[in-house]
């Protein structure tokens, strides 16, 4: 397991300064386990974003965001809400957000250290 803290909320919300629609995603395994980006933590960045002006167009808890079968199985169900986002918030460790950008072909911005 890999250990993660999620960063500053201002500092979430600097990078995501330019992104008008955004797709959250957590992470199933690690990251719920930390308690630092499960279902719980990404409804509250979620509820906080919207109440800083950001349109949140879908959110997901992907079982294993390091897993590039998991994550294409995982999202395929968003596929809508994937193609309207500006930017993903990846709720992961570092390997999680760099699959989620493979796979997305968008901005991806990482919100927990690990």
């Amino acid at each position: 397991m890999i250990l993660t803290e999620q960063k500053k909320y201002d500092e979430v919300l600097r990078m995501l300064e330019g992104a008008k629609s955004v797709f959250i995603v957590g992470c199933g395994t690690c990251a719920t386990t930390a308690a630092t980006g499960g279902e719980d933590q990404v409804k509250e960045f979620a509820e906080r974003l919207k109440k800083d002006g950001k349109e949140i167009v879908g959110t997901a808890i992907v079982e294993s965001t390091c897993d590039s079968r998991l994550c294409k199985k995982d999202l395929s169900a968003h596929k809508d809400e994937v193609e309207r986002a500006d930017a993903f918030l990846v709720m992961a460790c570092g390997a999680g957000a760099q699959t989620i950008s493979g796979l997305v072909g968008k901005a991806v911005f990482p919100a927990l250290n690990s």
